[in-house]
């Protein structure tokens, strides 16, 4: 057999292109020699930019009759073998003329795998006895075969940055053109595909660690090729990369399809803008708007008038965002019992990001009712500490994001010497903010009942209505209100956007709207209030 007949026989057992495999080397091994445990994959950058780093090694067996010369994998298997004579731990392989041993330096992931160690045994027959053949495949530019297949469906430019801005803009076009609906339809479906393929290759990778700790090689009969690590049935890699050609055919087309149907209205990027500045909160409201939360705020107030061994006292309120959690912290913070408790109160808005200076300057200028020069923390914590000093304060923290607990210890180490029963009170969507901040209590507030949800909505969408208007429009405000999902912030902005819908029409209209099927929409607005924006326009 010629060399070329070789080299195609390995890439059969491998599934490795000819083209990406090194030149055959043949070694020969004298008596007492052996090779050190070693990695076949480089660790150095040179050697891979030179010819793209290896991926699988096959060692073929020229001698018979050899005493020793064992290839040992030390970290293949759990038992013991023989190598050159001494019994060690891992996978031992007898060399015998005509069998082979294929064995891989990379996973399916394309990482490294350092468990392909491997050395040669002593040699204890005479001089002259034992070769080995070693062919090396590498990756070069294109990998595997089947990763080349992955890197371009990742590269495809169905997944671009240009084609993602086409997707934001399609999803707010979706609810008035059908057109546009159909196409996000279609990429829906092939973005499930895409999620099945990778699936399966992700049970490939899992099979394959598997594989790792067997301690059996998979033999390959009737070859004589001994094959452990591999990657898994040849033909399930096959069938992969079929499905993955079909997944990059259809995206290519419905990248395609995207400039027919909306080219004209996708815009180059624009200059990124600041932010979105959150709306800073205060501690006035009108209770004679707020619905459902009696017994919530009956609990909150309680929990604020008991007594605590600690000095200072966290407690938060948890919950998503538009349930209320300002509203709530509003009403015990208001309640003429908390008043007459705390010495001083002081709210401040936090938001994001968090900022510990505009904090704690927040906090001095209440305390001393008169603004400050201050602009350094040091020094504002210095002036806190002493203008809180023995005091007995009520704190509230609204709308708090940070998870970083640096940024929230200074202010809580000055905050203490406030006077015993002194108390914080955050509200949060995050229950990991909360315990950061070490609240001793976590106030999960719940959504509004359907019925408190209607009342809220009510009283702004009947506003100025006849009894027989508001009869006639019931029926389909229930239904309205059902879509809030218990959020009052939802309830109140769909009952101000109702009130300028005059005929049950209109009604129905925004009832039927596609827009509910929208889980989150950008900039974090509920389906509700995005629907309020589009509607008024």
């Amino acid at each position: 057999m010629n060399v070329k007949a070789i080299e195609k026989r390995i890439s059969v057992y491998s599934q490795v292109p000819v083209d990406n495999g090194e030149l055959i080397q043949v070694l020969r091994y004298e008596k007492s020699q052996y090779y050190k445990p070693h990695h076949d994959y480089f660790s150095d950058t040179f050697n891979v930019k030179r010819g793209g780093q290896r991926i699988a090694t096959i060692l073929m067996y020229l001698s018979d009759n050899v005493e020793g010369g064992e290839t040992h994998f030390p970290m293949a298997g759990s038992g013991e073998c023989s190598c050159g004579g001494k019994m060690v731990k891992g996978m031992c392989v007898k060399p015998n003329k005509g069998d082979a041993v294929l064995f891989w330096s990379m996973g399916l992931d394309g990482e490294s795998d350092p468990n392909s160690i491997h050395g040669g045994c002593e040699v204890l027959s005479d001089p002259g006895t034992t070769d080995f053949s070693h062919y090396r495949t590498n990756s070069r530019e294109c990998k595997t075969w089947l990763w080349v297949l992955i890197n371009k469906l990742k590269s495809s430019p169905a997944i671009s940055r240009p084609f993602r801005l086409s997707v934001e803009d399609a999803e707010k076009r979706q609810v008035k053109e059908t057109s546009v609906k159909r196409w996000l339809d279609k990429l829906k479906d092939i973005s499930y595909e895409m999620d099945d393929v990778l699936d399966e290759w992700s049970t490939a990778i899992l099979k394959n660690q598997i594989h790792k700790d067997d301690d059996k090689p998979l033999v390959l009969a009737p070859k004589k090729v001994i094959s452990f690590n591999p990657f898994p049935a040849f033909s399930f890699n096959h069938g992969i990369a079929k499905k993955i050609k079909v997944i990059n055919g259809k995206l290519d087309r419905i990248a395609k399809e995207k400039d027919r149907y909306f080219v004209s209205s996708i815009r180059a990027p624009q200059p990124q803008q600041p932010e979105r500045v959150r709306q800073q909160t205060c501690s006035f409201l009108d209770v004679s708007e707020i619905c459902g939360r009696d017994q919530d705020k009956e609990t909150l107030v309680r929990k604020l008038l008991s007594e605590s061994n600690d000095k200072l006292r966290i407690l938060s309120i948890v919950g998503m965002g538009g349930i209320g959690k300002t509203t709530l912290a509003q009403l015990a913070y208001n309640d003429d019992e908390v008043k007459a408790h705390f010495e001083m109160r002081i709210w401040v808005s936090v938001s994001d990001p968090f900022d510990e200076i505009r904090i704690a300057k927040a906090i001095v200028e209440q305390v001393v009712q008169s603004g400050t020069t201050l602009v350094e923390l040091e020094s504002l914590l210095q002036s806190m500490s002493k203008s809180i000093q023995e005091r007995k304060l009520l704190i509230v923290l609204d709308d708090v994001w940070v998870e970083d607990y640096n940024k929230w210890e200074p202010l809580k180490h000055c905050l203490q010497f406030g006077a015993q029963g002194s108390t914080i009170l955050v509200t949060t969507r995050k229950e990991r903010v909360a315990q950061m901040m070490g609240s001793s209590y976590m106030f999960q507030l719940q959504n509004l009942s359907e019925g408190d949800s209607w009342s809220l909505f009510s009283k702004l969408a009947f506003l100025g209505r006849s009894s027989e208007e508001c009869e006639k429009l019931e029926e389909i405000g229930r239904k309205i209100v059902l879509k809030s999902k218990g959020l009052p912030l939802a309830a109140k902005t769909l009952g101000s956007l109702m009130r300028f819908k005059r005929t049950k029409v209109e009604w129905q209209s925004v009832l039927d709207s596609e827009i509910w099927e929208v889980e989150e929409i950008e900039n974090g607005l509920f389906p509700p209030l995005w629907l309020s924006q589009l509607l008024t326009k």
